[in-house]
């Protein structure tokens, strides 16, 4: 009895598995998505705007199906994001094309600017490169939209809405940035090519008698070394009156090569950000959560932690702020502490463990010790929207080329501040679903010491406990 009793509870799983598969089959496209910010499901913006498009979107694929292994991912979650988004509405129109199978559709690509890419695989026990495709196309009427390489992109869906919404919108809304260049040559290229996904972008200039352009809605400065006059200060203070944002990336210090540093001369700009009480200490802020740096030193170059390269943790970041909606760490490279006060809010802080320094000296010839004492969370970006709409941060090599490659959340904040001082908040849900970087929380010996004993020894406890209860169970069955 006791083995017909197993017998038929084993049938009886199987049978209810084998009833599972079958009415999950009626729902093939039910799927639960248990990522932290929901990375494989639409957001509520996008589903609610794809269902409101009148006219039709063509999207066409040029994706070469033998990819390599490691693009597999890649491929099954644009197709899994582009299934969804024409399922939302009959108006949207994606198709397939393997260019390396259809000559027609290779010479179609390359008139849109699509390039085939360059992979390596082995293949046979032989190391082979081939070209293959992996770009999209999006049509409106006359009007199109290009993403040349869509395997490269940090957030599909974001890059597939702000393009479409390029489409369909008469008219760009307009961002001014003012820029300090060196030789002409603007450091910011990969920030312009994100924000230009969605505004059309002019060039400022702070000089004397400066006249804001009206047409746009934000105006973002960066470096800025120019006096500003009273006349220009009053042209700010009509443009924050008129409802207009300020996004301002300053730095206190300016570091050379040699990791000496100069004060920069006040230009006026401070006035405007004091008179909504926030302010900026002639410091810079080391921390213990830092990055690794590359020095060139005589002898060759160096890796090593600096203090100056700070890593904002998630738990320092201002979640109560809508505007930081799916930033989970910055890079921040020597910051400045700021203070705020009456309506002002911070947007990051250093951790903890950080201190503010004196002095210009960024060398490594005298090691940082962090004071105990010292409470550390250092502010490093603040905003002010009581009655007005204005950012500072106190660092401009976060946004520019070389550093913000290493983490587009940088370039993300930016493109926050801007859709949320021009009162477009419909893509930072989007934008949260953005793959982020976790980084790992610093830990004490002792602490690794119990964490490396506990992983060795609770495996081992765990089947000691599962043999004495299984021999516990059979001797105890014997006697039922």
């Amino acid at each position: 009895m006791k083995k017909l009793g197993f017998i038929f509870g084993g049938l009886n799983i199987i049978v209810a598995i084998v009833a599972i598969n079958i009415l999950l089959s009626f729902w093939s496209n039910l799927r639960f998505d248990v990522t932290t910010s929901k990375v494989h499901s639409l957001s509520p913006s996008t589903k609610e705007f794809v269902k409101k498009l009148e006219d039709i979107i063509q999207i066409k694929v040029y994706l070469t199906e033998d990819l390599p292994p490691e693009l597999k991912n890649i491929k099954s979650g644009l197709k899994t994001i582009l299934k969804d988004i024409e399922s939302q509405n009959s108006k949207v129109k994606v198709t397939y094309i393997d260019p390396n199978n259809n000559e027609e559709a290779k010479s179609e690509a390359t008139k849109l600017g699509i390039q085939p890419v360059q992979f390596s695989k082995i293949k046979s026990d032989k190391f082979e490169v081939s070209n293959g495709y992996f770009g999209l196309a999006m049509f409106y009427g006359d009007k199109k939209e290009i993403l040349p390489v869509a395997g490269d992109v940090g957030n599909l869906e974001y890059f597939l809405m702000s393009g479409i919404k390029k489409l369909i919108s008469k008219k760009l809304p307009v961002v001014a940035i003012s820029e300090e260049k060196k030789d002409t040559q603007s450091k910011i290229q990969i920030l312009k090519k994100m924000i230009g996904q969605n505004y059309e972008i002019i060039e400022a200039e702070l000089k004397d008698n400066f006249k804001l352009p009206q047409d746009a809605n934000n105006l973002i400065i960066i470096g800025n070394k120019q006096i500003i006059n009273e006349n220009g200060l009053s042209e700010l203070r009509d443009w924050l009156k008129k409802g207009k944002g300020l996004i301002a990336f300053e730095d206190k210090f300016e570091v050379f090569s040699v990791l000496y540093g100069m004060e920069n001369k006040n230009t006026g700009l401070e006035k405007i950000f004091q008179e909504h009480d926030i302010s900026v200490d002639s410091k810079t802020v080391a921390d213990e959560s830092n990055l690794i740096a590359s020095f060139r030193t005589q002898t060759g170059s160096m890796l090593v932690k600096y203090p100056y390269w700070i890593q904002v943790l998630p738990e320092n970041i201002n979640r109560q702020l809508p505007v930081m909606s799916g930033i989970n760490s910055l890079n921040l490279f020597w910051p400045s502490p700021i203070k705020i006060g009456g309506k002002a809010d911070w947007l990051f802080k250093s951790s903890k463990k950080s201190m503010a320094k004196d002095g210009s000296d960024f060398t490594l010839d005298k090691p940082i010790i962090i004071d105990p004492m010292d409470n550390g969370n250092y502010i490093m970006g603040a905003i002010n929207t009581d009655n007005v709409k204005l950012t500072l941060i106190t660092d401009t090599e976060m946004i520019k080329d070389d550093f913000v490659v290493n983490n587009q959340q940088n370039a993300i904040l930016v493109l926050n501040l801007i859709d949320y001082f021009n009162q477009d908040q419909s893509l930072l849900s989007i934008r949260s679903k953005n793959i982020n970087t976790n980084p790992i929380i610093n830990v004490s010996d002792n602490q690794k010491t119990i964490i490396k004993f506990v992983n060795l020894f609770l495996p081992l406890l765990i089947i000691g406990l599962s043999v004495l209860i299984s021999n516990f169970i059979r001797k105890n069955s014997n006697n039922w």
